[in-house]
């Protein structure tokens, strides 16, 4: 009778770069390196840099050309393969559908408007820029949650390297927005606009339960660090947007009663924590005498209005009295993209918008410009649940980029043009849910 003998089958043949770079060492650290080595060589990585580029120009080195041009021109093969690979999600559909309308009717404004070369910029900036950042946001970044944790990494790394030189320059020369280097130019507000986003990367940290003491600690100490640095970077807008990043955890996510007791969300603890830390070093500021460069400025916006310095003409709230006066004469289809300027000015001069999209939008694009980025909006905004903003931590720190960019940098610095996080933030709320998700991207 006879007997079979089962042989060992062999062992599965390795290439020898990887097997000896593998048997060299530990399995958590070889999953450390592989982390590190794809948040820094992938299409996040790019698109960051894409996003922005003006803002980090300081660092960059010379470019033949636009950087902002080439970090694009280097992201979108990457964005198109993702794409082709993944498919297109369902979500992103009519987000897509919505925002082609409206910036169909913004190209179309054109054929009327009295402007030339800045209502030919805003038309291509919004076709070519916003409009990318707000595919990149529904059709890459939504559907694979570890492509957007990586790319929070990258927001906080700017928003830190930016940070740490700010506040050395502060330090060092006593003023960061009259710093000589950058007289005559919006540095204070290239340099402090990404904070915003930047804490609310850093909060995807902190209100993660499940997240390791030392990364909530390290998301802890970069909002310091951020807050820190908008408080004496001069620009107003960027500190009232950080703290309006910081009431969504705040005030959407509240306590819950039962069983006779009221239980308060962690979530909602350390955002309270965070703002009562922010008014506590105002008020010793205050106290003390020592009043920083962006609470000066709101002091002196306070003395403005008080003395009626509204007759004052390039100031946002002449502005905006004179956008709705514009929009009155021609209330329905407006007076075409870039008109501000020459309505105002009689020319064209750059920076001289109404400092608010809405108010923007109805003087160049009427009613109609208006409905349809209202109806955009509405389909952005049918994805948020408070339940999600309760369990989700990267969804909540969407919602905070969106609230701090829709909310108050949209409404007093922003122009139509430039609304590019705000666009990547609205395409960021179709995010899949965490039990939803693709499979991590392994893939760079």
């Amino acid at each position: 009778m006879e007997r079979s003998v089962s042989l060992p089958s062999p062992a599965p043949v390795s290439s020898w770069p990887a097997a000896a770079a593998g048997s060299m060492l530990p399995t958590a650290r070889r999953s450390r390196l592989r982390a590190l080595f794809d948040t820094v060589f992938c299409f996040e990585a790019l698109f960051a840099l894409f996003l922005y580029s003006n803002n980090i120009k300081y660092f960059l080195p010379a470019f033949p050309i636009d950087e902002t041009v080439v970090f694009m021109a280097a992201s979108m093969p990457l964005a198109a393969w993702i794409v082709w690979r993944n498919g297109v999600r369902r979500e992103a559909i009519p987000m897509l559908a919505a925002a082609f309308l409206f910036f169909g009717w913004m190209t179309l404004s054109l054929l009327w408007t009295p402007a030339g070369g800045m209502a030919l910029r805003a038309a291509a900036y919004g076709v070519v820029f916003d409009l990318y950042c707000l595919a990149v946001g529904c059709l890459v970044l939504a559907g694979d949650r570890v492509r957007l944790q990586r790319f929070f990494v990258w927001v906080m790394g700017v928003g830190t390297l930016l940070s740490i030189k700010g506040l050395e320059i502060y330090f060092t020369h006593g003023s960061f927005m009259f710093y000589e280097e950058f007289l005559g130019t919006p540095a204070y507000l290239n340099w402090t606009i990404p904070l915003s986003a930047a804490i609310a990367a850093a909060s995807s940290l902190v209100f993660n339960p499940q997240a390791r003491y030392g990364q909530r600690l390290l998301g802890c100490a970069l909002i310091g660090l951020f807050l820190a640095f908008a408080l004496v970077g001069g620009a107003r807008a960027t500190l009232l947007a950080a703290v309006a990043a910081l009431l969504v955890p705040t005030l959407l996510v509240g306590p819950r009663a039962g069983k006779g007791a009221l239980f308060v969300p962690k979530i909602q603890i350390l955002a309270l924590l965070a703002l009562l830390a922010l008014a506590v070093y105002i008020a010793y500021l205050l106290a003390s005498g020592q009043i920083t460069t962006t609470l000066g400025r709101f002091f002196s916006l306070a003395h403005y209005i008080e003395t009626k310095g509204i007759s004052l003409r390039h100031e946002r709230l002449s502005y905006w009295q004179q956008a709705l006066v514009f929009w009155s004469w021609s209330p329905l289809f407006g007076h075409g993209l870039g008109s501000f300027s020459i309505l105002y000015s009689g020319w064209e001069i750059p920076g001289t918008h109404p400092h608010n999209i809405l108010l923007e939008i109805l003087c160049d694009l009427g009613l109609v410009g208006f409905a349809l980025f209202a109806f955009l909006l509405v389909v952005a905004l049918r994805h948020i649940r408070i339940a999600r903003l309760r369990s989700d931590p990267l969804f909540l720190a969407v919602v905070m980029l969106l609230l701090a960019h829709l909310g108050v940098l949209a409404m007093v610095h922003l122009e139509l043009a430039l609304i590019w996080e705000l666009c990547l933030a609205l395409g960021l709320l179709t995010a899949a849910r965490p039990h939803a998700a693709a499979a991590p991207a392994t893939t760079r």
